[in-house]
């Protein structure tokens, strides 16, 4: 609820005026929520075109000057983990991973809610993805995120989801759900 003043009208979209000919006004509530701009009342529309936003640049700043800034401005919204690792990658493997995260395989294919785009989720998953395939050995936590139909499936009589549940970070059940998805994925393409 956005609270405004607006203008009294008369029937005909006219303003009325006090004794000294002044437009009269009523303080007013509007839910904006589910609004697009152009269904906002003209006095809010005036508001929010009017407001002044803060800009500031930095200038010959390095990636990892960049990083800080972005940081240290999203303090007062905590950002995720997935987001803040991201800003520790450097520019370079940052980017590689955004665009690994915009092809269509992840975008139309992974079952990502919009959100999880937004919140790092797919950044990590990426991440994850080649840090558990190049270097499994150096593996010290993980954040996985297995979205798929055979989640419930058993295989050798326990399915991921059983697996899923030991919710550790250790190498050990990292190395058995590794295994099992790689029983699944062998048994679904036939190898």
């Amino acid at each position: 609820m956005i609270p405004y003043q607006a203008t009294i009208r008369d029937e005909n979209g006219k303003p009325i005026l006090d004794s000294q000919g002044f437009p009269k006004s009523e303080r007013r509530e509007c839910d904006i929520r589910g609004k697009r701009f152009s269904e906002l009342p003209e006095e809010l529309q005036d508001k929010f075109n009017e407001y002044n936003f803060e800009i500031v640049q930095y200038l010959n700043c390095s990636t990892e000057d960049i990083a800080y800034h972005i940081a240290r401005y999203n303090e007062g919204k905590p950002m995720t983990a997935s987001q803040k690792g991201i800003t520790r990658l450097g520019e370079e493997f940052a980017t590689m991973v955004k665009e690994i995260c915009n092809m269509p395989f992840f975008r139309e294919l992974g079952g990502y809610k919009v959100s999880e785009s937004n919140n790092g989720t797919m950044n990590r998953v990426v991440v994850e993805s080649v840090m558990a395939s190049n270097y499994l050995d150096d593996w010290k936590k993980k954040q996985e995120a297995f979205r798929n139909s055979l989640r419930d499936k058993e295989v050798d009589g326990i399915s991921f989801s059983e697996l899923d549940r030991k919710a550790t970070k250790d190498k050990n059940v990292v190395v058995g759900k590794i295994t099992h998805l790689e029983k699944l994925l062998n048994e679904f393409i036939g190898s």
